[in-house]
């Protein structure tokens, strides 16, 4: 089996009594694409992080992860960074994959030499990615610095919603608001200069199927979401 830690931490929303989060949506497409397809029985997940934990704390929870993947934000990636040198200093076994729009699109070795904690970088769409490493793991071989895997054709793929990934989450935080990202489609015509999506997928839209937005908004309705 594979271990697996899941980091996507968001900012806490409201004050006083008022804790709000969100699910960290982008993080579990990556994993559940995996987990619910070709290496179902080969993974297993250990934590999720969706809020800004102590570093200390939060990696004293991953001890024996083979993989913590990272998915980076501007304003997750100092905590995601500080975090991921713990795991590295304390688990060197441990491969950490950063991802998401905070990482640059043209890592050199530059980039490797300043964050030398972080053993690859994968660029675009996740999804086809995370499956290239995991079957480099599982054949014992090198893992790549860069990894930029094809856009997904058909988004016929495991939901992190209905697949149950953030259950454990939603149970286990009963004093919690949490909101939901509702993805019905990737891709955008256009590439506006202040969008980062538009520059990162400029092509065409390809469209979620219609029943599983609905079985989406289903079990967001189910489970309470805020927004």
């Amino acid at each position: 089996m594979i271990t697996v830690s899941l980091v996507q931490p968001n900012f806490r929303t409201g004050g006083n009594s008022f804790a709000g989060y969100w699910l960290p949506y982008s993080i579990g497409c990556v994993y559940s694409y995996s987990a619910f397809g070709d290496f179902q029985d080969q993974l297993e997940l250990n934590q999720i992080i969706f809020r800004r934990e102590n570093t200390v704390t939060a990696s004293d929870n991953m001890v024996g992860d083979d993989i913590v993947l990272f998915s980076n934000f501007m304003w997750n990636w100092e905590y995601n960074k500080a975090l991921a040198q713990d795991i590295k200093i304390r688990y060197p076994e441990c491969k950490v994959i950063m991802g998401g729009p905070q990482v640059t699109d043209t890592p050199d070795n530059r980039f490797f030499n300043r964050y030398n904690f972080v053993d690859t970088v994968c660029l675009t769409e996740g999804e086809e990615s995370f499956v290239e490493i995991l079957q480099s793991v599982i054949d014992n071989k090198p893992i790549e610095k860069i990894y930029q895997g094809e856009r997904l054709d058909h988004l016929e793929i495991p939901s992190p919603y209905l697949t149950g990934i953030f259950d454990n989450i939603i149970q286990n935080n009963p004093g919690f608001v949490f909101n939901a990202t509702l993805e019905t489609n990737r891709g955008c015509p256009f590439a506006c200069t202040f969008c980062d999506w538009g520059s990162l997928t400029y092509a065409k839209i390809r469209k979620f199927p219609l029943d599983k937005v609905f079985d989406e908004l289903e079990w967001m309705a189910k489970n309470g979401m805020d927004y």
